[in-house]
């Protein structure tokens, strides 16, 4: 997701994520889908669980994404529950050197006494629009740099008629962003209500908000108060009307019971190849790390020159030790060998995928830069005609034919060049296709 849409989804409960995601308490599903395609008769049939797209659109509207963070709406007028690192910057916003408010915490006793909050926003996602065709279409034809200037500029004019046209809807004005899915698989608009006015009503002293500092981060069970509520107003300055809240349950899920989980992630990465993820473990993760680990060292030694000093690295110290532990614990993942060997055994070979997008390629441009011909009076060529090199074909299943079978003819002629190579070094006729799979 080059935009990093934060889109809304739903995950069945494997990582704090609007994506729905849902599980049994005890071990986590990997389940993360879309609100736009949620497969409710897979959840159904798997966890006896039927979520109707009235249960679903509830609560997409109750989840509000933040700036970095993801918030639920708990009562119909507006209040929000999120973590409390969602809310530092507010309280720090609101600090000095005398009063400060991340160690002493927040409560405001009334509406009055709620503290705005500058650098915040809440997004509500109200609507969603597929515009894959468009996209395509205004692409279709052009060279690589061409179609990336052009995708560009129509997805940018795609979001200012959806926003135009949004002041006569019946949400309002919304804020649109396109987001692309399946790395430009799919292309989508997500239409939000923006709420600018978000104001601090409820933090706890950090102390108790972080207690077991960081490492109890990431941990389960972990005992501290890590949350905060806001309050999302409407332009006019009243609190937001947000009729389709969730509910607290005090007692907690049951042993057993299916718990989904609806948040605004970034980026997911599960579709990286084997290589992609060697290269991650061998190089980024660990570059990544030795830089974050001299900053943090940076900020730690700065903190300790004074008070307000310690005050102002607090939040930035806090954010990056938390992205420290998030890396940490991605690549002692990548350390364990069963993660990449069954990423393997999921990923077809190389040259196998190799030959489908070279398929694929060709298809298209016999599509729209080769033309079929068409017979008179709609007659079908002869079949035998279709696979003569150079043949004229009748239609596009034809022209399928016609390519498959020459792709075939192709990896055929590979294959024997690869065994007469490896026969000419005295190696066995096996060694060519071995070595090329490997690639």
């Amino acid at each position: 997701m080059s935009r990093r849409p934060l889109s809304a989804v739903l995950a069945l409960l494997a990582s704090p994520v609007p994506l729905l995601l849902a599980s049994p308490p005890a071990f986590s599903d990997a389940g993360m889908w879309t609100f736009h395609d949620f497969p409710r008769e897979l959840v159904k049939g798997r966890y006896g669980a039927d979520l109707s797209p009235a249960w679903l659109e509830r609560v997409r509207t109750a989840t509000a994404r933040l700036s970095n963070c993801t918030a639920s709406f708990v009562s119909p007028d507006g209040l929000m529950l999120t973590n409390h690192h969602c809310a530092e910057g507010c309280l720090d916003e609101h600090s000095s050197p005398e009063h400060n408010l991340l160690h002493s915490g927040f409560l405001a006793r009334t509406r009055a006494e709620e503290l705005k909050c500058g650098i915040q926003v809440a997004d509500v996602l109200m609507d969603m629009e597929e515009v894959t065709a468009a996209v395509q279409a205004a692409i279709r034809g052009l060279d690589a740099r061409s179609a990336n200037d052009t995708r560009k500029k129509t997805l940018t004019q795609l979001e200012q008629t959806c926003e135009q046209q949004s002041r006569r809807g019946r949400y309002g004005p919304l804020k649109c962003e396109s987001v692309d899915l399946y790395q430009g698989g799919q292309y989508w608009l997500y239409k939000y209500r923006r709420y600018q006015d978000v104001r601090l009503v409820f933090a706890p002293e950090r102390d108790i908000a972080a207690f077991g500092g960081d490492p109890d981060n990431f941990q389960f069970p972990r005992w501290c108060l890590d949350m905060s509520v806001l309050r999302a107003y409407t332009g006019d300055g009243k609190p937001a009307a947000t009729p389709a809240y969730l509910r607290i349950r005090p007692e907690g899920p049951q042993a057993g019971e299916v718990v989904f989980v609806s948040g605004h992630p970034g980026t997911t990465d599960r579709l990286l190849s084997v290589a992609e993820l060697e290269t991650l473990r061998n190089v980024g993760l660990p570059r990544w790390l030795l830089r974050a680990a001299e900053l943090r060292g940076r900020y730690i030694e700065f903190g300790k020159t004074g008070a307000e000093a310690s005050r102002i690295v607090e939040d930035p110290l806090n954010n990056l030790e938390n992205a420290i532990k998030v890396r940490r614990k991605q690549l002692d993942a990548l350390l364990d060998d069963r993660l990449l060997k069954g990423r393997r055994l999921q990923q077809p070979p190389v040259h196998l995928r190799a030959h489908a997008v070279a398929r694929r390629r060709r298809a298209h441009q016999t599509q729209h830069r080769a033309p079929a011909r068409i017979p008179r009076h709609g007659a079908r060529a002869p079949r035998a005609a279709h696979h003569r090199a150079g043949a004229r074909v009748s239609g596009p299943r034809e022209a399928h034919a016609l390519l498959r079978a020459r792709a075939h003819a192709r990896v055929a002629r590979a294959g024997r060049a690869d065994r007469a190579g490896a026969a000419d070094q005295g190696l066995p006729r096996h060694a060519g296709r071995t070595a090329r799979g490997r690639v």
